[in-house]
This record gives structure tokens, C-alpha cells and sequence, in this order.
């Protein structure tokens, strides 16, 4: 049986903030949806921030990518696209957190609306 692909790619552009991507991953693993991948780009941060021990300890669902030098956010987005494997794709800052139900909701609106092709979520 081939794995399935997962339903939700949640991008991470992190830099020099490792205890604050701590709380943005594990509010990623706390969500009500399961059916999601996390993909961390360390955007050049010095020293650089310990992936691998973070994907060992989340998990195998956290892929992590390194830019050598700080190429800034949204170039660590596109390479988080780059690698991505789901159906939608949602950016998460690393000093920021998910609501636990935040990707249940998103995605439930996209179901409701299949022509829509961006949603924006309240935030507090």
C-alpha cells in the first residue's frame, strides 16, 4: 500500500528563534486535522537551528531544509513549496502558533468552496 500524500503542507521560514519554533511546531502537532506534513526552511540563521533533533523529536512528518545565508521569508517559502507534498499549502512564521483547529476549519471552507484559491484566517 503506497502512503498518501498529506492533505496539508504547513511552511515554516524560521531563523535564529529556536525556542519560538518549538511552539510553532508543536502547535502544528496539537491540531484536531492529522493529515498534514511540516516542512521547516532554517533561513540561515547562526548557529544554525538543530533540525535534526527537532525531526526526531516531532517526528517523521518534519522535513527541514537549510539556506547557508538568510535569504529572507518568502525565499524560504518557495523552497518549502519546492519540496511540498500536499494539497494546500499553509505558511506558519516561526515565532507565531496554530489555534488546534485552525487547519480543520481551512479546510472545511475549501471543501465548502472548491473554486476558492487562497483563504485568509482571522488572527489574535
Amino acid at each position: 500500500m503506497t502512503p498518501r500524500a498529506p492533505r496539508v503542507s504547513v511552511i515554516i521560514p524560521a531563523h535564529n528563534r529556536p525556542a519560538l519554533l518549538v511552539e510553532a511546531l508543536e502547535s502544528v502537532v496539537a491540531q484536531t486535522e492529522t493529515a498534514w506534513e511540516i516542512i521547516v526552511v532554517d533561513d540561515g540563521s547562526t548557529p544554525p537551528l538543530p533540525l535534526d533533533e527537532l525531526a526526531g523529536r516531532f517526528g517523521p512528518r518534519v522535513r527541514s531544509l537549510r539556506h547557508d545565508t538568510p535569504r529572507g521569508s518568502a525565499a524560504a517559502k518557495n523552497s518549502g513549496i519546492g519540496v511540498s507534498c500536499g494539497d494546500v499549502l499553509t505558511f506558519l512564521d516561526d515565532d507565531d502558533r496554530l489555534a488546534p483547529d485552525y487547519l480543520t476549519r481551512a479546510l472545511a471552507v475549501l471543501d465548502r468552496h472548491p473554486t476558492l484559491h487562497v483563504l485568509f484566517m482571522a488572527v489574535a
